[in-house]
C-alpha cells in the first residue's frame, strides 16, 4: 500500500510541475530569447570595445548602444 501512495504522490507532483511550467511559459520563453540574443550580440560588443581612437576606448555601455 505504501508503494501505491508514493506513486500517486509522485504523479500529482509531476502534474503540478507540468502545470506550473505551462503557466509560466511566456516568461520562460522571454528569458530564453533574451539569453540567446545576448549570446549572439556579445561578439559584436567585444569587437566594438577593442576599437581604439588614440588613447580612448569605448566602454561596454557605449558598445551596447552602438550594437543595437
Amino acid at each position: 500500500m505504501n508503494n501505491h501512495r508514493s506513486d500517486i504522490l509522485f504523479f500529482f507532483a509531476v502534474l503540478l510541475v507540468l502545470w506550473t511550467a505551462y503557466a509560466v511559459r511566456d516568461v520562460v520563453m522571454l528569458i530564453y530569447v533574451s539569453a540567446l540574443f545576448a549570446v549572439v550580440v556579445s561578439p559584436a560588443i567585444g569587437g566594438i570595445q577593442k576599437v581604439r581612437l588614440g588613447r580612448w576606448r569605448p566602454g561596454r555601455g557605449l558598445a551596447i548602444s552602438f550594437s543595437s
